[in-house]
């Protein structure tokens, strides 16, 4: 099936949010192709995708860490509306794809670049042979914009644009030097198991503080919520102690001159004013070392810019289009 796009719309209210997400998801899921992709190792990786009429283009989402395809149903609707084809997938140890530990609530990988295969596979056997031709353009939140640099920086592919909101470069956990904090992930991982809970781990909360958490909106924050607390497989917060380790060598990975000038692409980079996940300043870095890499400031937002204030997630998905063109 493809969508007909309508051309213009109204960012959601979160007064009317309840009910918009309710009839969105109906039609976005009647209308979608579903399944279950292979990867590199055999590793099933849930999708779903969005054909729409007369597409300009097509947007592979990547989300971040516990996240899942439905919480991006919003996003997805609006991308469709503006006419794009839109592509996303659980992440391996997310949602309903496949899992390397048996404990649901850990979210563990044995390498970053498990991840980055992952997309790769997603992009070459499933986006390229059902794009009808378009240009690709990537979107990536917190770990997926990580993900998604990485694929850039590594792999041959036929990206055209990419835009990362909040990208997760460097994670903030302490004020320790990072010699200190990388010797410690090591030893914990060695001690303990790869697969093992990480000890200064979070773990499942089925009643979260919404004050704490990354979102300003509070139905967004519910309508989330409510899809997690009701199927175990969204359920997965703590992160194993390979996952802790993997995630801290990103930050040495991206941040090295010659990988940034491996950036064929432009990239805009959307960050929060008020961010407690990622360390803005080594964004802030990083933008710096490729003349390819904008970088915009998103006020009044925390770390999730598109469920945060409703000036934040009007400007959000502005400065979205304009770019995606």
């Amino acid at each position: 099936m493809y969508f007909t796009p309508k051309g213009s719309f109204n960012i959601c209210s979160d007064e009317e949010y309840a009910s918009f997400i309710e009839e969105i998801t109906k039609v976005l899921e009647e209308g979608s192709v579903t399944g279950d992709l292979p990867s590199f190792d055999g590793l099933l990786l849930h999708y779903r995708y969005f054909k729409t009429e007369g597409a300009k283009a097509t947007i592979v989402i990547l989300h971040g860490m516990t996240e899942f395809i439905q919480k991006y149903y919003e996003m997805i609707w609006y991308m469709i509306n503006s006419g794009y084809n839109v592509f996303i997938f659980d992440q391996r140890g997310h949602g309903m794809s496949g899992r390397e530990v048996d404990d649901q609530h850990i979210t563990h990988v044995d390498d970053f670049d498990y991840y980055v295969k992952d997309l790769d596979c997603l992009i070459k056997d499933l986006v390229v042979p059902n794009c009808d031709g378009t240009d690709i353009y990537l979107f990536g939140h917190s770990m997926g914009g990580a993900v998604a640099l990485l694929y850039l920086m590594d792999y041959e592919n036929n990206v055209k644009k990419a835009l990362f909101c909040s990208p997760m470069i460097e994670p903030w956990m302490t004020n320790l030097p990072r010699f200190l904090l990388r010797s410690f992930f090591k030893k914990q991982r060695k001690k303990e198991g790869p697969k093992g809970k990480f000890i200064h781990s979070g773990s499942w909360d089925p009643n979260p503080d919404f004050a704490k958490s990354t979102d300003m909106s509070y139905n967004r924050f519910l309508s989330n919520l409510n899809i997690r607390r009701a199927d175990w497989h969204y359920q997965n917060s703590s992160a194993s102690n390979a996952t802790i380790d993997e995630f801290g060598k990103v930050r040495d990975i991206v941040m090295k001159h010659r990988k940034a000038s491996d950036i064929r692409i432009p990239i805009r980079i959307l960050i929060a004013d008020d961010d407690q996940l990622v360390k803005r300043e080594t964004t802030i870095k990083f933008a710096r070392l490729s003349d390819k890499i904008e970088l915009i400031n998103i006020h009044n937002s925390k770390h999730t810019i598109y469920t945060s204030s409703p000036e934040a997630i009007k400007e959000f998905y502005k400065r979205m289009f304009e770019y995606y063109g």
